[in-house]
């Protein structure tokens, strides 16, 4: 079985199969086995000239700290945030799901962006309080984006997974009316 190995050389790194490293350095080539300090300490030395050569810690620094502004735009900086931005639709856009959101920060069933659905929060509102994380809306007649009161079924997790597993493969009829009104 023919393995490959990197193996440096005048200060570049060469990928050779093992017999090849062997033969062109027997000192150098990777084994990839534990080597002795002052192996170790070479090759140090040799990847600090590598890495002097090439600038690496400055790209990499450069790459992993963020967004670095130059001076010509750090004007721009904020400058399209939420109601500034030219494609802002009010605060609210509909998810790859289906489903209105709507920009609510201070709502307690809000997510990390400030966003709740529309469904949790006309609900929540008319029970006047925050819905718990175990409660579901179900949409009656199964259109996500109608958000009338009278459609919805508010369902326990649990009750609502099984409603939908019986309901494909059980003999259960539909629900028709909510328990909200």
């Amino acid at each position: 079985m023919c393995v490959i190995k990197r193996i440096l050389v005048e200060n570049k790194i060469h990928i050779r199969t093992n017999s090849e490293a062997k033969k062109l350095n027997p000192t150098r080539y990777w084994l990839g086995k534990k080597r002795s300090p002052e192996t170790i300490k070479k090759m140090r030395e040799k990847l600090k000239i590598i890495f002097k050569n090439f600038n690496l810690r400055e790209r990499i620094s450069k790459n992993h700290k963020g967004k670095h502004y130059s001076e010509k735009t750090e004007f721009k900086k904020g400058q399209f945030t939420k109601e500034k931005h030219p494609m802002w639709k009010g605060g609210k856009y509909k998810d790859f799901d289906g489903y209105w959101l709507i920009l609510k920060p201070e709502h307690l069933n809000s997510n990390k962006q400030g966003y709740i659905r529309k469904s949790r929060l006309i609900v929540s509102t008319f029970l006047n309080r925050p819905l718990d994380r175990k409660e579901v809306i179900h949409h009656i007649n199964e259109i996500k984006d109608d958000d009338r009161l009278e459609n919805f079924y508010l369902f326990k997790k649990r009750e609502h997974d099984k409603y939908h597993t019986i309901l494909r493969y059980g003999n259960i009829k539909p629900i028709i009316y909510s328990n909200l009104i």
